[in-house]
């Protein structure tokens, strides 16, 4: 396995490449679109942000021991002699006395109590946040695999770094080029090395794609609608360009029974389209 320096990385990209141009999966794709695929998923993109430990837990500890300690030098004091008690409220002249003191502790720690408890709903889920980053990144490298041709599917039998790998050492490396990887998780890792991103991993490309796949398969439906609608759509569309052209200077070039002809097939058309109407709006207007 290659290390993670600059001459593994360097070596890393050039056999990377190698295996994407002669993946069986770009067979179809010309020379000419085989450049311009490397070049797309080789640009200098933002790296993927890694996850970091998130501080909920570590806020949380310290408001519940600030809570805690509250409450405990609460009971201390309350502990105090009588006599003790009127000491000190009698030598504590510029401070408040043991009572308000008490009074302003448990107070204190009934907010804080409160805070421990709104804190969670407060913060965002690192998870969801996460996702969404990933899905963001990813999205717009599925849809140019969709653009070439390329089938955007994973495999499960690569070999990830840690199972070639000793815990013990210190040392980076980078994944297996020969490893059983798709087209697609090839391309997807192209763009996360050329990026920068750190911890580069087979599983971190399956994932990706995995994870902005709803989103792609969504959008190509979206874009089948959109231009099922517009195919449905350009007839009407040009008829009512065309009545629309027929303007007064026309009726010099036109026979009136031609325009009539032209009008009549023209709302005959529209009554043909679609009821777009809402079915909430067909009740209303029933009753």
């Amino acid at each position: 396995m290659l290390r993670c320096d600059d001459k593994g990385r360097e070596t890393f990209r050039s056999l990377l490449v190698e295996s994407i141009l002669n993946h069986t999966s770009l067979d179809h794709l010309s020379p000419a679109e085989k450049t311009t695929l490397i070049a797309f998923f080789s640009q200098k993109r933002s790296p993927l942000p890694i996850q970091r430990p998130c501080d909920v837990q570590a806020r949380l500890r310290a408001l519940k021991k600030a809570a805690s300690d509250a409450r405990r030098l609460t009971n201390s004091l309350k502990l105090l002699n009588t006599q003790d008690l009127v000491l000190h409220s009698h030598e504590a002249t510029d401070s408040a006395n043991i009572s308000e003191t008490i009074s302003s502790l448990t107070k204190t720690a009934l907010e804080l109590d409160t805070r421990i408890k709104q804190l969670p709903e407060d913060s965002p889920s690192p998870t969801r946040s996460n996702q969404i980053l990933r899905v963001l990144y990813a999205f717009p490298l599925l849809a140019a695999l969709d653009s070439y041709g390329i089938p955007v599917n994973t495999r499960n039998d690569f070999v990830s770094i840690s199972a070639l790998v000793e815990c013990k050492t210190e040392d980076t490396f980078l994944p297996d080029v020969d490893g059983n990887a798709t087209a697609a998780m090839r391309c997807v890792m192209l763009a996360l090395h050329s990026s920068g991103t750190q911890n580069i991993d087979w599983s971190l490309a399956a994932s990706l794609i995995k994870v902005a796949k709803p989103m792609r398969d969504q959008s190509i439906v979206n874009n089948a609608k959109c231009a099922e609608i517009k195919n449905s759509m350009t007839p009407y569309v040009d008829q009512l360009n065309y009545a629309m052209s027929l303007t007064v200077d026309s009726f010099e070039t036109h026979a009136e029974h031609e325009l009539s002809a032209v009008q009549e097939g023209w709302f005959e058309n529209v009554g043909q389209l679609p009821d777009f109407t809402p079915t909430n709006l067909h009740k209303a207007s029933l009753h």
